[in-house]
């Protein structure tokens, strides 16, 4: 049974780490450019490094976790 005062609204989360399927996106449309571009490689570069970042953050805590017997 539902409350009328409960909100059952969900939002999504949103994950500011680029996917790994989005790196790869974009460095297939990279390749298929005639001239690089400069800020658009710097974009990926970082974006690159922010999802590694995101792996390692989350093999940490599975580490973590099961270190703790979580």
């Amino acid at each position: 049974m539902q409350r009328a005062d409960r909100d059952l609204t969900v939002l999504p989360l949103m994950n500011t780490i680029p996917s790994v399927r989005s790196i790869r996106d974009a460095l297939t449309e990279e390749a298929g450019q005639a001239i690089s571009d400069p800020v658009a490689l710097e974009n990926l570069r970082a974006n690159v490094a922010a999802c590694a970042r995101g792996i390692r953050r989350a093999i940490d805590r599975a580490r973590d976790f099961s270190q703790r017997g979580l």
